[in-house]
């Protein structure tokens, strides 16, 4: 059984195109727990075979995030603000609605993503996206940002390019190309306009309330994942 979010989710869904196209079966993991998010040169070595995997949003990692990047500030940045996608390296990544190309480059600390591309997007649907205690109402301006992309997929498109539902805008990139993570998306909407090709996909438990009323859930583009 679903849930009425589910069920609006799933309806809306129906509007879009999967930014990934996922099997029938996947994982979903808990990353409250880091013992599911291996970074072993192992892992690493059977990145082209990867395992279709999900990881939540508005999850709190308090002990996955050790690189410096995360620990800049007073208390660190724990809370996950996208949804994260693992997929086998060189998976497609597509573009969910048309849309225009907002920014794109290489964010290459640490941690970070690696490769981005930002693209912005109109609200069509008669119904608001919610987003925390706001709405994004129809006609209005959002924007989406994929990350740990591969570097090659920077070459795939240009700054303010008109965009199809459903058009190629990159590929997942390896350890070496995103960040140093496995092969994953981190997909992630905002209804703030950024400043260049990046967001913050993780968050302090301080800002939580505050980012929750910036970023909306994904779900309501990729439909009921988990």
């Amino acid at each position: 059984m679903y849930t009425s979010d589910q069920r609006s989710q799933r309806e809306r869904q129906d509007s879009f195109q999967p930014v990934i196209h996922l099997p029938e079966e996947y994982h979903v993991l808990d990353l409250s727990r880091t013992a599911q998010f291996d970074t072993s040169k192992s892992t690493r070595e059977k990145e082209h075979k990867g395992q279709y995997q999900i990881g939540k949003f508005d999850e709190v990692r308090e002990e996955l995030y050790n690189q410096p990047l995360f620990n800049q500030e007073s208390s660190p940045r724990c809370v996950h603000m996208g949804i994260d996608i693992g997929a086998p390296v060189h998976t497609e990544v597509f573009s969910f609605d048309r849309g225009v190309v907002y920014a794109f480059g290489a964010l290459k600390e640490r941690g970070d993503y690696g490769h981005t591309v930002v693209i912005e997007y109109v609200w069509r649907d008669t119904t608001p996206l919610p987003c925390g205690e706001n709405k994004i109402q129809q006609g209005q301006t959002y924007w989406a940002l994929y990350g740990h992309l591969s570097a090659v997929s920077m070459t795939l498109l240009s700054e303010r390019a008109h965009v199809n539902r459903g058009q190629l805008i990159g590929w997942l990139g390896g350890h070496e190309d995103n960040g140093g993570w496995p092969p994953h998306l981190h997909f992630q909407l905002s209804r703030s306009m950024p400043a260049n090709h990046d967001l913050p996909g993780v968050v302090t438990l301080a800002d939580r309330h505050q980012a929750l009323n910036i970023y909306p859930d994904p779900r309501d583009i990729l439909g009921a994942i988990y």
